[in-house]
């Protein structure tokens, strides 16, 4: 699987309310953690340009309890 779709894929979790765990998507898609790390950081930069134009109110927080992150 490319980086877009896999970033797409994890936008797609994320916005049905899912949380998610760097390490376990890690396994999934076949790549390194730090590819993960990667895509929720481009997943951050457009929530927060969504934000700037008024479209998007959510924003990508990574919960500490759950280890994992989630759109809130």
């Amino acid at each position: 699987m490319n980086k877009i779709n896999r970033v797409l894929c994890i936008y797609s979790l994320l916005c049905a309310g899912k949380c998610v765990d760097p390490y376990q998507l890690a396994n999934e898609y076949m790549v390194n953690v730090r590819s993960i790390y990667r895509d929720l950081s481009d997943i951050r930069v457009f929530l927060t340009d969504q934000m700037v134009l008024g479209k998007e109110t959510r924003n990508l927080k990574y919960c500490n309890d759950k280890r994992r992150y989630q759109l809130i």
